[in-house]
């Protein structure tokens, strides 16, 4: 019988690879069997690169305590001559012992290769800029008045962007779970702005981020423990910690547009009791934005 023994999370859900064809990407792994046990993770490249281009750094095989995490990093370092296009790789996992009944697979993550377009000579703007002068000084004054009242300006800037995205439509999968049954919850992160979102490279990843996300999942009876967490969980009061990442995106995100999300929870270990799932959008510096919340029962 297959049995639902890790946790894959991705913390970004797409990159863009330099102009050397090099990147990194992570995913945290979660043990949800309940158990000690060793995991060994397997990349599943693209078909369209060669599998060598594709490295974990440090060991594939690692040890894992009960409800202990490992977070491993894939290096990318694509050859010259991989067409410029979108491509996909994920981590999936099994168990050392019983590959066969113990796996589990990580969602993809989408890394884009750049054109090796040649460098073009700049056209000279300085033959137009004596006439254009006066004409660009008043561009420039009425962009500056109109952009000041918000007139369907790109948002930019983070506060902005943490302004105008909201965490919608969290749900779980099923209201009741039995005992050691995995619980899925799905969210969408809406730009409810009527302007466009161009995610921020302003941050210390220097990616193009438009905030982060965490996820806690608490007990709500009159007996708060979980003895399916570890000690060396992290707590925010009742609430345990499920995972988390900064919240990467590819590209203009226009009004009404969203990013989806949808994870797993193992309640192997969990008391029969009703729990609340929170999704919390925050900050770069773990500042609460909005907390969305759903609730579910073990039965």
């Amino acid at each position: 019988m297959t049995m639902t023994t890790f946790a894959i999370t991705a913390a970004v859900n797409s990159i863009r690879l330099d102009a050397g064809g090099r990147g990194e990407v992570s995913y945290t792994v979660s043990n949800t069997s309940g158990r000690p046990l060793r995991g060994r993770a397997r990349i599943v490249p693209p078909q369209e690169a060669p599998a060598d281009c594709f490295t974990i750094i440090g060991a594939a095989e690692r040890d894992f305590a009960a409800a202990g995490t490992q977070q491993y990093n894939i290096q990318i370092t694509l050859p010259l001559g991989v067409k410029a296009g979108r491509y996909l790789l994920k981590l999936d996992m099994v168990g050392v012992k019983n590959p066969d009944e113990e796996f589990a697979s990580g969602p993809p993550i989408t890394f884009e290769v750049r054109s090796q377009e040649p460098v073009k000579k700049p056209f000279p703007w300085w033959v137009v800029a004596v006439g254009l002068g006066a004409l660009v000084v008043l561009a420039g004054l009425i962009f500056g008045v109109t952009g000041a009242i918000g007139d369907g300006a790109p948002l930019t800037t983070l506060p902005e962007i943490l302004q105008a995205m909201e965490v919608q439509d969290l749900a779980v999968d099923r209201a009741i779970l039995i005992r050691g049954q995995t619980v899925s919850f799905t969210y969408n992160l809406v730009n409810t702005s009527r302007n466009s979102v161009i995610p921020s490279t302003d941050n210390t990843f220097s990616l193009p981020l438009v905030g982060a996300r965490q996820h806690w999942v608490e007990r709500l009876g009159s007996e708060k423990s979980i003895s399916a967490f570890a000690a060396s969980t992290a707590r925010d009061g009742d609430r345990f910690a499920i995972g988390g990442a900064i919240i990467a995106a590819e590209g203009e995100l226009l009004a009404g547009e969203a990013l989806s999300f949808t994870e797993t929870l193992n309640t192997t270990g969990f008391p029969r009791d009703r729990y609340r799932i929170s999704v919390e959008y925050r900050d770069l510096d773990g500042r609460v934005v909005q907390t969305a919340t759903a609730d579910f029962e073990v039965r």
